[in-house]
């Protein structure tokens, strides 16, 4: 399985985006949530998905409060046609200010409990991914995701074959076995 930890801010939507708009976070929150997605953003992300089959965890801090199944509903609003299969946890480290782990190691963590995955990529819009650095397409919180990302996603990933996408459809017909 292929696997793309997401971000949203920064990647999802931009500088650019809000700017494009004529309005703040403000005016485009009370529109409803999913208007803060920018739809180009979401056509780049379906592309990545079309291209290498690859399933969707949100790493973003857009999962607080929120399911995978409404995570889903929010971003299929404004487009997207690919999967939403989980959200990374939140972990505190054990120290008195209770602080944050890097996100790196929450993605880490939730890797560890899924061993399925065999390539992953994370787009996000900062460097705290420790070391899984590496699997990092990092956006611009100015930009977001932009066609550039695309390829770099997709060349971490893999473009999947129209029998790999057969065969991992067949396997999730037989409950993943």
């Amino acid at each position: 399985m292929r696997v793309i930890f997401l971000d949203f801010d920064g990647v999802l939507n931009s500088t650019d985006y809000f700017e494009g708009m004529h309005t703040d976070l403000g005016p485009a929150w009370q529109d409803g949530e999913d208007k803060v997605l920018d739809g180009v953003a979401i056509e780049r992300l379906n592309r990545i998905v079309e291209r290498t089959g690859a399933k969707v965890v949100v790493s973003s801090a857009w999962r607080l409060g929120r399911t995978a199944r409404r995570l889903q509903r929010l971003l299929a609003g404004r487009g997207f046609e690919g999967e939403v299969i989980g959200v990374t946890e939140r972990i505190w480290l054990d120290t008195p200010d209770r602080s944050e782990r890097e996100r790196g190691e929450e993605i880490a963590e939730w890797l560890g409990r899924h061993p399925a995955v065999e390539l992953f990529v994370i787009l996000d819009d900062d460097s705290d991914m420790g070391h899984l650095r590496h699997r990092l397409v990092r956006t611009s919180h100015d930009h977001g995701l932009l066609d550039e990302h695309v390829e770099q996603a997709v060349a971490m990933l893999g473009e999947e074959t129209a029998q790999q996408m057969a065969d991992e459809a067949a396997k999730a017909a037989r409950g993943g076995r």
